[in-house]
């Protein structure tokens, strides 16, 4: 059916009305499919639902939603079916609630324009982050917690950071936080990955082959065919 309102409503949760709320489940579904995030008034009436959020999911595997929700004068909350399909099917999991921290982890954290040694972030505006924004950037897959040093800080307002001296062909992690002032951060948000690209090489320059018989990096392959790497002569070869 892909009319009428179908929704899953919480019980009634007084912080909703006095503290704020923040909201975080896992839904799989399908790419493309949408599902709106809201809070409601009365349970029994699907007129008083104010959308707060619509997430359109971006594949078929569990996504993770994460809602921060001022606390107003409804005190249900709620996820309606975004009938984008009629035989549109979400699973939902492990819905958290807890209260809004005083500083709230920025979102929409994402990475571009990469080069073999630089890239740019970006992530959405908070506005709780009154003393601006930290970042953490590393290779080694170390999470930070509340007493890492950043990489780096822009002010308030800033939305975008500049890396630089990164080393090519390899993994990042990236990371960001609210400052809030007053020695009040926001806990770290989720990394996002990437990896930097390949140098441009000079001459002169030599493909050894000791690559396990796996395509070296930076190379790539085509046709219909692929190479083979031998790894059991009296060196590497292709």
């Amino acid at each position: 059916d892909s009319t009428g309102d179908y929704m899953l409503i919480s019980p009634e949760i007084t912080e909703l009305t006095t503290d704020g709320l923040q909201v975080t489940f896992s839904v799989k579904g399908a790419s493309g499919q949408e599902l709106e995030v809201g809070t409601i008034t009365n349970p029994l009436d699907a007129s008083t639902f104010t959308v707060l959020q619509t997430r359109t999911l971006s594949s078929s595997n569990y996504e993770d939603i994460e809602l921060n929700i001022v606390a107003g004068t409804d005190s249900y909350f709620a996820i309606r079916h975004g009938q984008t399909g009629t035989y549109d099917t979400y699973y939902i999991d492990d819905i958290s609630f807890n209260v809004l921290p005083s500083c709230i982890t920025p979102t929409n954290l994402a990475v571009s324009n990469v080069s073999a040694t630089t890239a740019t972030i970006s992530w959405d505006a908070e506005t709780t982050a009154t003393g601006g924004y930290d970042y953490f950037v590393t290779n080694a897959g170390t999470v930070p917690d509340g007493s890492t040093t950043p990489t780096g800080s822009v002010a308030s307002g800033t939305l975008t950071a500049s890396l630089t001296s990164l080393t090519s062909e390899t993994d990042y992690d990236v990371y960001i936080r609210s400052d809030c002032g007053g020695g009040d951060k926001s806990d770290w948000s989720s990394a996002v990955s990437f990896t930097t690209a390949c140098n441009t090489e000079s001459l002169p320059w030599t493909e050894d082959f000791e690559n396990a018989g796996a395509t070296p990096d930076c190379w790539t392959e085509s046709g219909g065919e692929a190479w083979n790497y031998d790894t059991t002569g009296a060196g590497e070869n292709i």
